[in-house]
C-alpha cells in the first residue's frame, strides 16, 4: 500500500511545492522484492505529474525501513519527536528532489 500527497507540513518545515509520501506499507514476506523501489517510483512520476519538486517521507529512527530510504537516495533533513502510546520516539524526515531522481529514471535498489 501507498499514500502520497501535498506535504502535510509544509509551511510549519518552510518548504513550498513539496509532496509528501504519507504511508509505504509491504507485507513481510514481500520486501526484499523490488515492490517498495516500484511503489516510490510510481508516486514519483505522479508527483512530478502534479507538478511537485520534491517529496518528504517521515519513518521512525528505529524502524528498519529507514534503511530503505537511505539507500533510494534520501536525504535526512529534519527529525522531531513524535508520541506514540505514551513514548516519546524520534521521527526522521528524508528529503527526495524529483528531478533529480527523474534524470536518474527513479529509484534502484
Amino acid at each position: 500500500m501507498l499514500t502520497y500527497g501535498k506535504c502535510r507540513e509544509e509551511d510549519k518545515l518552510g518548504l513550498s511545492n513539496c509532496g509528501e509520501v504519507y504511508a509505504i506499507y509491504i507485507l513481510k514476506e514481500y520486501q526484499q522484492k523490488g515492490i517498495g523501489t516500484k511503489l516510490i517510483n510510481f508516486a514519483i512520476e505522479d508527483l512530478a505529474n502534479e507538478n511537485y519538486e520534491k517529496f518528504i517521507v517521515w519513518g521512525l529512527k528505529e524502524n528498519p525501513s529507514v534503511e530503505f530510504y537511505k539507500k533510494i537516495g534520501g536525504e535526512i533533513r529534519f527529525k522531531k519527536d513524535i508520541e506514540i502510546g505514551g513514548q516519546i520516539l524520534e521521527e526522521i524526515g528524508f528529503m527526495f528532489d524529483i528531478d533529480k531522481l527523474l534524470k536518474n529514471e527513479g529509484v534502484s535498489m
